[in-house]
């Protein structure tokens, strides 16, 4: 957790120190209403690499093995000035195992958050968070598990529309298992993202 909020930490300095440079600048002031707009919906790509580690209140604690996750997000942007905040879902799903226990593997994470960032032109400073889910096979057996995200991270508009982002994202999760054990996942994700802004 404490890497959640040193990242947090890095991305509002960032924005505070571009508030200051474009204070600073009359001519930066003076030109916002030419600034990028990254009010709408859109769509895309994501891909991911996971890692993190689990406990199980029988078994005992387990380190996951890092793993590539693939999937898709899709959310909506408002823009007021240069505050933007959001919502958006985003579907990951791969195979990241418990170390040394290659049929205990997590296949699906899924995250619905809330986005709140500040706007320099084309490039978007933001924090999230919000709820997340996870499919889990247990040796042939699914269950689910439930629970928290918080991250942040940065987008870059390409073009008018075409948007690459890279984030961290980090999960606390619980759950049953199929073998009737209570299982705490720690789970996070360094991801990029390519999207389309309609």
């Amino acid at each position: 957790m404490q890497g959640v909020f040193r990242l947090l930490g890095v991305i509002g300095a960032l924005a505070l120190g571009s508030t200051a440079a474009r204070a600073a600048d009359p001519a930066a002031v003076a030109d916002q209403t030419s600034a990028y707009d990254w009010s709408g919906v859109y769509i895309g790509a994501v891909g991911a690499y996971g890692f993190g580690e689990d406990d199980w209140s029988v078994d005992g604690h387990f380190d996951l093995d890092g793993a590539a996750f693939g999937g898709g997000v899709i959310g909506y942007n408002h823009q007021w000035d240069s505050f933007v905040f959001g919502a958006e879902i985003v579907g990951l799903f791969g195979q990241m195992q418990e170390s040394g226990f290659p049929d205990y593997i997590y296949e699906a994470l899924v995250d619905v958050k809330a986005r709140a960032g500040y706007a320099v032109d084309r490039a978007l400073f933001y924090v999230a968070g919000g709820y997340s889910f996870a499919r889990f096979d247990e040796e042939g057996d699914d269950f689910d598990l439930h629970g928290y995200n918080i991250g942040g991270g940065i987008d870059f508009a390409l073009t008018e529309n075409v948007v690459l982002g890279a984030e961290y994202t980090f999960r606390g999760l619980n759950g049953d298992s199929a073998s009737n054990q209570d299982v705490d996942g720690k789970v996070s994700t360094i991801s990029a993202k390519l999207t389309y802004k309609f």
